[in-house]
């Protein structure tokens, strides 16, 4: 009986440490609901501007840069691929990494990471509507 007990006990745990897991790497997809921006702004995507790091250099920077395509995945949109803020090419998500790598010969290998978004226009539009 105690041997049943301490199985179950631990495929709770399993099951808890997979969850917790789970939750984890959903908080740090680029979504526009991790960044509590307004779908609004997703559908058209161009009055908003964002901030990127590169991870291989963290003491460096940040550097503006512009978001080239979305894609609704389950209630929100995900950034699918942003400009290269180095060689404006458009740099596609690595869903193993959550970040997105540029792999450009102009420049050696920089793999950014979204830390804010802001939106640009928004002052722009309320005066004129």
């Amino acid at each position: 009986m105690g041997s049943r007990l301490t199985e179950s006990v631990k495929l709770i745990e399993k099951a808890f440490r997979r969850k917790a897991k789970k939750e984890r790497w959903l908080q740090t997809t680029p979504s526009f609901r991790n960044f509590k921006v307004d779908i609004e702004y997703a559908k058209n995507c161009t009055g908003l501007s964002i901030k990127v790091t590169d991870l291989l250099d963290v003491e460096s920077k940040s550097k503006t840069s512009a978001i080239h395509d979305v894609a609704r995945q389950g209630g929100t949109y995900i950034v699918t691929s942003i400009i290269c803020p180095i060689c404006n090419r458009p740099v596609s998500l690595n869903k193993h990494w959550n970040s997105y790598i540029c792999e450009c010969k102009e420049h050696p290998r920089m793999i950014f990471e979204i830390c804010e978004v802001k939106v640009v226009n928004a002052v722009q539009e309320q005066t004129e509507g």
